[in-house]
């Protein structure tokens, strides 16, 4: 190793420049690693995939979890909504009746939450000229798209209006004062 950190000392990507790791995968790579919207890239899905993966954990857990299903399932729709969503339209309605078609209902994408670090660094990007106006834009745009689709998923695919799911609430008995005979009824 210490040859071979002498002979890349001076490249800024050695391993992707070295004769024996020429072929196309490295290449891609080092691509890959040469276009600063990588950074930003990286950044949002660190953040946002932190949003699934507690809701992932919740439903590993050994545990019996109904009784907190629904209210995770609609958080993990809250969080997303308002990456993207106008705060009026999350405040007035029911997350589950919100219409995805309407565009009146996004946030300019400029405007849209992509992680505490995020946007800093595009930012910093477009103003020291790594990248374009036009790069910048559709980095908005894929980001709209990224969390607008999975909003759509989770309003269409996971089980929010399901009547058992909805009633389990009353098994979790710290939460019981909040919720109706109806709850208890229904089983």
């Amino acid at each position: 190793f210490d040859v071979m950190d002498q002979k890349f000392q001076n490249d800024s990507m050695p391993w992707f420049n070295a004769e024996n790791f020429a072929d196309h995968r490295f290449r891609r790579l080092k691509s890959a690693f040469e276009n600063p919207i990588l950074e930003p890239v990286l950044l949002i899905h660190n953040a946002s995939i932190q949003l699934f993966t507690e809701f992932n954990k919740l439903l590993q857990r050994s545990e019996p979890t109904i009784h907190v299903l629904q209210g995770a399932m609609l958080g993990l729709a809250r969080k997303i909504a308002n990456r993207i969503v106008k705060p009026e339209f999350i405040k007035d309605a029911e997350i589950v009746h919100l219409d995805l078609s309407d565009l009146e209902i996004f946030k300019p994408n400029k405007s849209i939450f992509l992680g505490g670090i995020t946007k800093p660094t595009l930012d910093r990007l477009l103003n020291e000229g790594d990248i374009a106006e036009l790069l910048y834009q559709r980095y908005h745009t894929a980001a709209h798209c990224y969390f607008e689709r999975s909003l759509d998923y989770i309003l269409r695919k996971f089980p929010l209006k399901d009547d058992l799911i909805k009633n389990a609430v009353w098994i979790d008995v710290p939460n019981r004062i909040g919720h109706q005979w109806e709850n208890v009824q229904y089983f």
